[in-house]
């Protein structure tokens, strides 16, 4: 489920690579369920090639399960080509999925999706309107799939469950699907939040609690924006870059640095 932190759109493909028996492992006993060459993911029915680029790719933490972003319209049938949607394939069935619930084609952009370690959630950022009720137009959202149910919630909201006010991109998942975090640059989304720039939020879908983590110790907001988040696989703890000078004493360097935060 590892994903880098930037986002590159040039990719034609998405590629899974096993080591072969040629190659120099440190490990023994490794075995390849899924196959031990490489292999290209972004397929549609019969194997045909995509007509549109794919990238962004996350994957489970077995490797059975790939998600990607692609603006395609022919890796699974009646992709109407309103934009860039979400998809996943599996590699035990060499079946591909898009992110549909209850059968209605998204009516804006999907990208930047990354899968929980079990293949169940996917979190992505989208700016459609039509995936979740009392969704306005005008920002982009931070999404989580359930493959098991085929449902979507919302996870850029307040703990009210209010609609984030700005932008909001870049969501990382707990290796359980629970935790969420993401960068943004609503000012609803908690009270006090009036930096008027990114700040870390991390969302708890099961308690349906927003907190805001890219503030000092003393709960001081940042004076310069943090983005890019990485959550860990327990959802105990958030990476993140900021150029914020006031989240730790004494950091006087005037360059954007990297901090670990409490999730929680």
């Amino acid at each position: 489920m590892k994903r880098t932190s930037s986002i590159v759109h040039a990719f034609c493909a998405v590629i899974i690579v096993s080591f072969s028996a040629g190659c120099s492992i440190p490990e023994s006993g490794i075995s390849y369920p899924y196959g031990n060459s490489i292999e290209r993911v972004n397929l549609g029915p019969a194997g045909i090639e995509s007509n549109a680029y794919s990238s962004n790719p996350s994957v489970s933490e077995d490797g059975r399960y790939v998600a990607f972003e692609s603006s395609a319209t022919n890796l699974v049938e009646g992709d109407p080509g309103t934009g860039s949607d979400i998809f996943i394939f599996d590699r035990q069935s060499n079946t591909t999925q898009v992110v549909m619930p209850a059968g209605i084609w998204q009516n804006g952009v999907s990208t930047e999706p990354m899968i929980s370690a079990d293949g169940r959630y996917v979190v992505f950022t989208s700016t459609a309107t039509n995936l979740v009720t009392e969704t306005l137009s005008g920002f982009s959202d931070i999404f989580v799939y359930d493959r098991q149910y085929d449902t979507i919630e919302r996870a850029s909201e307040s703990g009210a469950g209010i609609q984030a006010d700005g932008h909001c991109m870049i969501p990382s998942i707990s290796g359980n699907g629970r935790y969420v975090a993401f960068q943004g640059l609503a000012a609803n989304l908690v009270p006090g939040d009036t930096n008027n720039c990114n700040d870390i939020f991390v969302r708890d879908l099961q308690a349906h609690t927003t907190v805001r983590v890219s503030v000092s110790t003393a709960g001081t907001q940042g004076d310069a924006a943090s983005t890019l988040p990485v959550l860990s696989q327990n959802g105990t703890y958030v990476v993140f870059p900021s150029t914020a000078t006031n989240l730790v004493a004494g950091d006087l360097n005037g360059t954007s640095d990297i901090f670990a935060a409490p999730a929680r």
